[in-house]
């Protein structure tokens, strides 16, 4: 019986098929070639703000760690910025590596070229490393690198500060201002090593860092209503070291407990509890032991403790409030920040986040 019209077209169709696989189990190599790459995933917001704070922090520590100073303590603090910074590095994720392309993301602009340029035959101390300037046989010094970097910490700290308040991430908020603090910071500690006058030695002033009006969105009652006391009490520690001191010190002391005060008072005022039976703060505070026996250095230890844990405060709010929102709290942990450092002499690579910490 011969085969009907179905079958036979079922049949060629298998044979078709067996015939197509034959082909690619011989030529597949050649068609696989022949297929392009591809395209590596296009970065999203977030992930464009990660890249460029790595590449910042990749361009920092090679800029630090390439150079050599002559003088112990900016040499101290040249360490102390690529340490900080492969710490950057790590926490963001390490430096993007899409396969495609081995250069990677470039710096911000606050970043110049940072390959070190060895000095061929150094003598007596000279040294050189990556960054702009050079001396009389086109090298760049260890001054002039200095010089460098200390805008390029500012600059980039800058730049992570704008991201903090703009990323739609707010763990990835808190890690960039972190790393805007400790960038801050260190360029400050830099160049007062490196000879400028001591500003930020021993803080009176805050960055701009007075509460809004109205509470940022994403931050309730709940949240702020412990930093109304928090803020109280370090106002109260504050004048107990002013009463204890003469001269610019006591001033300084004194400076900074008006802050602390006024920070609660608007703290209180945006969350409508002012004047009302809601109002955390009161007449007095248990100060730390320390504090109230005045003996040093535990004294110090106890006030740089009260504005480190300002500073863990503030920054937990980042992460909660909204983009474009977080200004007064990221400037308000900087502070806070900056006035523990001032006390102890400790830079933390994290600030504002403890778990990080050690």
């Amino acid at each position: 019986m011969p085969d009907s019209p179905a079958r036979t077209s079922a049949v060629t169709r298998v044979r078709v098929a067996l015939l197509v696989v034959a082909t690619l189990t011989v030529t597949g190599c050649g068609l696989r070639l022949e297929t392009p790459p591809p395209e590596p995933p296009v970065p999203d917001a977030a992930e464009t703000v990660r890249q460029r704070t790595v590449a910042d922090a990749v361009a920092l520590q090679d800029l630090a760690g390439g150079t050599e100073h002559p003088d112990p303590a900016v040499q101290l603090v040249l360490d102390a910025v690529a340490e900080a910074s492969a710490a950057h590095v790590d926490a963001l994720g390490g430096v993007y590596d899409p396969g495609t392309d081995p250069v990677g993301p470039e710096p911000s602009t606050g970043v110049p070229d940072t390959s070190p340029t060895p000095t061929a035959g150094r003598q007596d101390g000279d040294a050189a490393g990556g960054g702009g300037g050079g001396t009389a046989d086109g090298e760049t010094s260890a001054d002039e690198t200095v010089e460098v970097l200390v805008d390029a910490l500012a600059e980039t700290s800058a730049t992570a500060t704008a991201d903090a308040d703009a990323v739609e991430d707010g763990t990835v908020a808190r890690v960039l201002a972190a790393v805007a603090t400790s960038r801050l910071l260190l360029g400050e500690r830099l160049a007062v090593a490196d000879g400028a006058p001591a500003e930020g030695a021993d803080r009176a002033e805050p960055w701009p860092a007075t509460a809004p009006a109205v509470l940022p969105e994403g931050v309730t009652e709940t949240d702020v209503l412990p930093l109304v006391t928090a803020e109280d009490l370090a106002g109260q520690a504050w004048e107990v070291v002013a009463a204890r001191r003469e001269g610019d010190a006591r001033a300084v002391a004194a400076e900074r407990a008006v802050v602390h005060r006024e920070r609660a008072r608007a703290w209180a005022e945006a969350t409508e509890v002012a004047g009302t039976g809601l109002d955390p703060r009161r007449a007095g505070y248990a100060l730390p032991p320390g504090l109230l026996s005045g003996e040093e250095p535990a004294a110090t230890e106890d006030l740089a403790t009260l504005e480190t844990g300002l500073a863990d405060a503030y920054a937990t709010l980042v992460a909660r409030a909204a983009p474009t929102q977080r200004t007064p709290l990221l400037a308000a942990s900087a502070d806070a920040t900056a006035a523990a450092a001032s006390l102890t002499g400790r830079l933390p690579t994290f600030p504002g986040m403890p778990e990080l910490a050690g």
